[in-house]
C-alpha cells in the first residue's frame, strides 16, 4: 500500500470493490464454447420471446443478417450518432440489438434500455439514469462487484493514473507519498477531462473525487460523484462516460428498443432528435421501430408525417431487417433443438423438438407454417409452442 508517511515500491491501490486490472478481451472471450447453463438460458428466453441477455449468447443463434450486423459494427466503431433499425413486428429488433452488444464486447461499452412511459426523450433524466444503470463493459461484467460499467471504466482509469504518476516518482527518485500521490490524481483527473464537453465545476469534482482514491472507505463512482453531476445537467454524465471510455479504448454503444411504444408525438421525436445532436463524441445510439412508425399508416402519428427532420435523419440513417427466409427459419428450429438437447436432458421437455417431430421435421414445419403465416421469427415461435 502506498503509505503517508514514505516510501514503497508498491504503485497500486488494493480495495475489495476494484477488480484486477487485465486486458477485456480476455474477460469476455468471443470462442469460449457455449456451456449448459448458456444453452438453458437461451431456450428458457426464447420461450418467453425476450432475447437471450447473458454475454455471447444471442451470437449463438443469429441466423443471416450478416450484412446487416457488419454495417452495424462499422457505425459503432466510426461513432456515428444516430441509427434506425427498421423491422415489423417478431423480424428480431430487439434480438438484433443484443446480438450487436455481442459483437462489440470488448472494445465497446453498451448499455440497452425499453422506452416507456417514464423513461423517454421526453425525460432526459430518466433516460440517461436508465443508461448509466444498464452500462456495461467487459470487466464490469465479469466483476460483479461493479455497480456498473462506469465504476469500471472510473477504476481502471484511476489505476492508468496512478501508475504513471507511481512511476515518474519512482524514476525521479521521489518517495511516493500519499499526500503527493492524491494532488497528482485530482491533476491529472481535471488534465485529462479538460477536452470533455464537461462543464468546470463536474470537471473539478472529478478531481476531488479522483483525489479520495486511496482513502480506505472504498468508494465507486456512483457513490462519491454521480449525484453532484445530476443535479446539474444528465447529459453531462453522457459526457463522463464518453470521456472514460475513450481514454480506456472503447466506444459507447447506446440502444433504444421499441420506440413505436413509447410516446409518439411531435414533441418525442423532436426530443429524440436533439438528443441525437447533442451526443457527446465517441457515442453512437440506436434505435428500433416498425415501417409504420417510420412511414405511417392509418393512425397517422409517424415520423413522416408528425416531426420531418427525424424521417429525414432515419431514411438516411437506417438499417433494414428483412424477412426471414424459409431457409433460415428452417435453420434457426435446428439450433433450437440442438440446444433443447444440450440443456435439457428428458427428451419428454424438449417441446420444440417434439412439435417439430410431431409436424414431420425442420422442413415440413417450417412448411406448414409458411402456409398459414408471413414469415417472422417470433410467430415461428408461437406456432410451434401452440402445437406442441
Amino acid at each position: 500500500m502506498i503509505s503517508g508517511s514514505g516510501g514503497t515500491s508498491s504503485t497500486s491501490a488494493q480495495a475489495e470493490w476494484r477488480n484486477p486490472a487485465g486486458p477485456a478481451e480476455t474477460t469476455y472471450s468471443r470462442t469460449a464454447e457455449l456451456n449448459d447453463v448458456q444453452a438453458l438460458h437461451i431456450i428458457e428466453n426464447l420461450r418467453a420471446h425476450i432475447p437471450p441477455s447473458q454475454p455471447g449468447t444471442c451470437r449463438q443463434i443469429a441466423i443471416g443478417r450478416e450484412s446487416a450486423i457488419n454495417t452495424a459494427i462499422t457505425r459503432v466503431e466510426s461513432a456515428q450518432p444516430y441509427t434506425f433499425i427498421e423491422g415489423e413486428l417478431g423480424f428480431g429488433k430487439s434480438f438484433f440489438l443484443h446480438w450487436m452488444r455481442d459483437e462489440v464486447l470488448p472494445w465497446a461499452a453498451v448499455s440497452l434500455v425499453d422506452l416507456d412511459d417514464e423513461t423517454n426523450f421526453l425525460n432526459q433524466g430518466a433516460l440517461i439514469e436508465a443508461f448509466r444503470t444498464n452500462l456495461e463493459t467487459p470487466r464490469s461484467l465479469d466483476h460483479v462487484d461493479y455497480a456498473n460499467g462506469l465504476d469500471e471504466l472510473w477504476d481502471t482509469t484511476l489505476r492508468k493514473v496512478a501508475d504513471l504518476c507511481a512511476s515518474h516518482y519512482e524514476r525521479e527518485g521521489f518517495e511516493i507519498r500519499e499526500s503527493r500521490m492524491k494532488k497528482s490524481l485530482e491533476l491529472a483527473a481535471k488534465d485529462i477531462l479538460s477536452d470533455a464537453a464537461i462543464p468546470q465545476p463536474v470537471i473539478d469534482q472529478v478531481g476531488k473525487t479522483a483525489s479520495e482514491y486511496f482513502n480506505s472507505t472504498s468508494q465507486s463512482l456512483t457513490q462519491s460523484l454521480l449525484e453532484e453531476i445530476e443535479n446539474n445537467e444528465p447529459m453531462d454524465v453522457l459526457g463522463l462516460i464518453s470521456s472514460l471510455a475513450q481514454i480506456n479504448g472503447y466506444r459507447v454503444l447506446l440502444g433504444v428498443d421499441e420506440l413505436e411504444k413509447s410516446v409518439r408525438t411531435e414533441e418525442h421525436f423532436k426530443a429524440l432528435d436533439n438528443f441525437a445532436d447533442t451526443l457527446p463524441k465517441n457515442i453512437s445510439l440506436f434505435v428500433t421501430g416498425t415501417p409504420e412508425l417510420v412511414e405511417g399508416g392509418e393512425e397517422g402519428n409517424a415520423l413522416r408525417e408528425t416531426y420531418h427532420p427525424l424521417y429525414e435523419r432515419t431514411t438516411t440513417n437506417r438499417i433494414r431487417l428483412d424477412s426471414p427466409t424459409r431457409e433460415a427459419l428452417i435453420e434457426f428450429s435446428t439450433r433450437i433443438v440442438d440446444l433443447e438437447t444440450q440443456a435439457i436432458e428428458a427428451p419428454a421437455n424438449r417441446e420444440y423438438a417434439s412439435t417439430i417431430d410431431d409436424l414431420g421435421g425442420f422442413e415440413q414445419a417450417a412448411d406448414s407454417f409458411l402456409e398459414q403465416w408471413p414469415p417472422a421469427f417470433r410467430a415461428y415461435l408461437d406456432y410451434l409452442e401452440q402445437h406442441k
